[in-house]
């Protein structure tokens, strides 16, 4: 009796675009992504991290946001770190409710992923917030960001945003406008890229350090022409009484 190979089952576009499982919380917990976004209409990508300090002030919002506003939209976060290393990231990701990319599980090609998605998105700065469908796995919005904080503290605009986001003709990665995505630029994201490897800053002190016993010597040395300049002779008033 013959049999036959049962094909293998195609995967999902989130499947393909964010691997086959997703941490649930910090310490490991793990689910399959088709399960974890079955029931999801919207899935928003938090490209963070911890060192990074408009990170640390936009997750709070975009925390009240997700408790608020996320499960009755039905829409799902994936936190996409840029963390430096795996307690850093557990310790940033411990703060979070919602997904993430299955950092630290072996076998998981996380780092190959994280690359293709930040390619992909075209990510020039964090935090950004990319909200894709979940379907299709096509491009709703990079300006989540800016949506969620314009939406801070109001429940019901929250959800109004969603609703918008839903309403979004989304179209292929391939294709989509990105410029609205979030994250420094210009002047602030070289600061930021500063701020991420400390060594610059230890180069940037030594410079300047450097450059203020120049202006000393320089300072010095004016002073010193000014003692050696003659003084004026004095005037002496010969105007009779």
């Amino acid at each position: 009796m013959s049999t036959k190979k049962k094909a293998d089952t195609p995967k999902t576009p989130m499947e393909e675009l964010l691997g086959a499982t997703l941490l649930t919380n910090a310490k490991g917990a793990r689910t399959p992504t088709k399960t974890a976004l079955q029931d999801k209409d919207l899935v928003a990508l938090y490209f963070s991290a911890k060192w990074c300090p408009p990170c640390r002030q936009f997750s709070p919002i975009l925390k009240e946001f997700y408790k608020s506003c996320a499960e009755k939209s039905k829409l799902e976060i994936v936190y996409v770190s840029s963390d430096k290393s795996i307690p850093e990231f557990q310790e940033y990701y411990g703060t979070m409710p919602w997904l993430s990319l299955a950092e630290g599980v072996a076998g998981a090609d996380t780092a190959n992923i994280k690359n293709v998605l930040a390619k992909r998105m075209q990510i020039r700065g964090i935090p950004t917030l990319i909200v894709l469908d979940v379907k299709t796995g096509k491009f709703v919005t990079s300006g989540a960001r800016d949506d969620v904080t314009g939406a801070s503290g109001n429940a019901e605009q929250g959800t109004a945003v969603i609703e918008q986001w839903k309403a979004t003709e989304a179209v292929p990665i391939e294709e989509a406008d990105m410029s609205a995505g979030g994250g420094p630029s210009g002047i602030m994201a070289v600061v930021f890229y500063i701020l991420k490897n400390p060594i610059y800053i230890f180069g940037l002190l030594y410079f300047w350090k450097q450059f203020m016993k120049y202006i000393g010597k320089d300072d010095a040395g004016a002073s010193a022409i000014e003692d050696d300049t003659p003084a004026a002779p004095l005037q002496h008033d010969d105007s009779e009484f």
